[in-house]
């Protein structure tokens, strides 16, 4: 991206943000300093023969659930880095089918909570394909045995009912999963969630991995106590984790 479009997104985005910097001028003074000082200095490298220039280093913050630029920085970064490796592996397996899967849980007030369970929810799910994919018997695969790679990535919005974290999931499937089975599955490892989506990726790998790693959470939509919020219970939590042939 030419440096010039970089210097207008960052300056947007600082200004954008100058409601959530005031609230933590009052909660957390240190904290208001990282992210009000985040792209305050920028090193740019520019080749005079050709005209190109390129951003080399910068002082960001890198603190993607409450600064805007970080955010946009690190959903770019996470779409080229996992486009490279997707695009490797349907090149060595072409039969490999590309989908979107959305698992939900029931909303909450707590944040935290909700949060732990859905992670704990997911890995459930996992603790289960692993069983089937060393059982002898057919019985006990669950659909998810389906899926042979992922990159799986938690949004966190707030509705009127409350917190809705869920977890979109890029996956490359074996064959099509039957959505009513992971429904049911899903239920009985939630607990209080049979919503599940199921989508294929028409418009291509990299549209796939946009949609499913754009954001963690929609910091435009949200009040600047609610991504504080956001930013306190996330903290030391993975948001995006690859699983299968994606990984590594």
């Amino acid at each position: 991206m030419d440096t010039s479009a970089v210097l207008n997104r960052i300056r947007h985005h600082r200004v954008s943000q100058e409601p959530l910097v005031e609230l933590l001028r009052s909660e957390d003074r240190k904290l208001c300093d990282i992210v009000r000082n985040c792209g305050t200095w920028l090193h740019i490298r520019e080749w005079l023969k050709s005209g190109e220039s390129r951003l080399r280093n910068a002082n960001f913050c890198s603190k993607f659930l409450l600064c805007r630029c970080c955010a946009a920085r690190r959903a770019a970064k996470l779409v080229v880095a996992y486009a490279k490796k997707v695009e490797t592996v349907q090149t060595l397996q072409p039969r490999l089918i590309p989908a979107m899967i959305t698992l939900t849980v029931k909303n909450g007030d707590d944040l935290e909570e909700r949060l732990l369970h859905l992670k704990d929810s997911w890995r459930r799910m996992m603790n289960a394909k692993r069983r089937g994919k060393s059982a002898s018997s057919t019985n006990n695969v669950v659909e998810w045995n389906k899926v042979v790679g992922s990159v799986r990535a938690i949004e966190v919005t707030k509705k009127k009912q409350g917190w809705h974290p869920h977890i979109h999931a890029f996956v490359l499937l074996e064959s099509y999963v039957d959505q009513r089975l992971l429904s049911k599955e899903w239920q009985q490892f939630t607990g209080d969630s049979f919503v599940v989506g199921i989508t294929a990726c028409k418009n291509g790998v990299v549209s796939g991995l946009i949609e499913c790693l754009k954001y963690a959470s929609k910091l435009t939509e949200l009040q600047p106590a609610d991504v504080l919020a956001v930013h306190r219970a996330g903290q030391g939590s993975r948001f995006t984790d690859p699983q299968g042939l994606p990984r590594g």
